[in-house]
């Protein structure tokens, strides 16, 4: 569903997303009780940490280098 609605939309989705997603639905079926949601809470916190550190340690090497390459 995520896969089709990202070709309606044009959204770009991540494959990892979708795929979490899909464990979680198929975890729901059986129950909330079933779904480890301390699990999926360090997985999206991992979404929003990684491209956020990156991008500061990117910006942190720029200026780091910046005269470098001047």
């Amino acid at each position: 569903t995520v896969l089709i609605m990202r070709n309606l939309m044009g959204i770009p989705v991540s494959t990892t997303q979708a795929i979490v997603g899909a464990v979680i639905g198929a975890g729901l079926t059986r129950g909330v009780s079933q779904v480890n949601f301390g699990v999926f809470k360090r997985i999206a916190v991992a979404w929003v940490t990684s491209p956020t550190v990156s991008g500061l340690l990117t910006y942190l090497v720029a200026l780091a280098t910046q005269s470098y390459f001047n």
